[in-house]
């Protein structure tokens, strides 16, 4: 079981996050509170950005969270601004990480724009020159927009400068929740990031496949039906009732104290407070129906032909793209802004 809680705020305003404009750090969950949480429901993993908890690095003791979480994904504020980050790698290293992941929308100005913030490239920057000389590894996950396609060679170059080697180029993937339909907003069409992306960088990133990554390549290659597991989340459930032992089920915590199931194939549901008992908990995960079964198989008719030119990484955000859409028109309160891509690295 993958267990995601709210430990603490985030001092961006992501425009495709939940937490919007809110701009705060404060703490909802003590590494105390967290401990006696994980020796129930086993390893935690703790957002937003645990590097502004005033408790980090110790919010990723491993008394909390998963020896295999080797990477730890930030926006870097807590890292640029601590006042000894010698002695702060030392701690992360002794808890067994290895490396910083950051999520990178472009240079200063499109970066600080997409996360709402003014100086967050920069934080980005600095934490990656201390991680560097620390000897972490550091990971920039460049997400494309129509936006900031034209950042992307000078964005590489700097990151040459800087650490060698190139920025890992990606697409968001769509989640069936209000909070990454603003992205669909801006996200960038096969015909732009060829004429605004070199061939030689394109190829090394996706070789000669990046024709197959369109909206109306996928609804092809669903209707062949030849890999049906694109279409499917890793984390999203092949069967339901739901069935233990819940390998890569997804439970979120909410800085709320409320208990969600994230199906991924549609928004996260209700199971109940933290404070009521565990065993309960689980029962009512066992007892949920599968969401939207009409949608199994109708899905694609929620796609507009003039998005056939979008790019997808994988056929499951097409997918719930479509799912969302169909929910939106049942329920004009699913739109806009807000929620975040937990699983933002897949």
């Amino acid at each position: 079981m993958i267990v995601w809680i709210e430990a603490v705020g985030c001092t961006n305003g992501c425009r495709h996050c939940p937490l919007g404009s809110c701009l705060s750090h404060e703490t909802f969950y003590s590494a105390r509170e967290l401990q006696r949480l994980a020796e129930t429901w086993g390893p935690l993993a703790p957002l937003e950005d645990p590097s502004v908890h005033p408790e980090f690095p110790e919010v990723l003791d491993r008394s909390i969270t998963s020896p295999g979480m080797t990477y730890l994904g930030t926006n870097g504020v807590g890292i640029a601004q601590a006042g000894d980050p010698e002695g702060l790698f030392d701690r992360l290293r002794a808890y067994g990480y290895e490396g910083l992941n950051f999520a990178v929308h472009g240079l200063d100005y499109w970066h600080d724009w997409l996360v709402g913030r003014e100086g967050a490239f920069q934080d980005v920057l600095q934490a990656t020159r201390r991680a560097a000389a620390a000897g972490f590894y550091v990971h920039w996950s460049v997400y494309l927009n129509r936006h900031n396609l034209e950042d992307i060679v000078p964005l590489a170059e700097l990151r040459r400068q800087i650490l060698g080697g190139s920025p890992y180029i990606s697409l968001l993937n769509h989640r069936t929740h209000p909070y990454l339909q603003w992205y669909e907003t801006i996200r960038p069409s096969l015909q732009q990031v060829r004429e605004q992306i070199p061939d030689d960088m394109i190829a090394d990133r996706w070789g000669d496949s990046l024709a197959a990554l369109t909206e109306a390549s996928w609804l092809r290659e669903w209707e062949k039906r030849s890999n049906e597991e694109a279409f499917r989340h890793p984390f999203e459930p092949t069967a339901w009732p739901l069935e233990s032992p819940f390998d890569n089920r997804c439970i979120s915590i909410t800085r709320d104290h409320q208990v969600y199931f994230n199906p991924l194939c549609a928004p996260p549901m209700l199971l109940g407070e933290l404070s009521e008992d565990h065993s309960s908990l689980i029962e009512r995960l066992q007892q949920l129906s599968e969401p939207y079964p009409d949608l199994r198989e109708s899905w694609p008719r929620h796609l507009r032909d003039e998005d056939g030119d979008l790019l997808h990484t994988f056929g499951y955000s097409v997918r719930y793209k479509a799912i969302s859409a169909a929910l939106r028109s049942e329920d004009s309160s699913f739109d806009g802004a807000g929620g975040l891509d937990f699983c933002g690295h897949f």
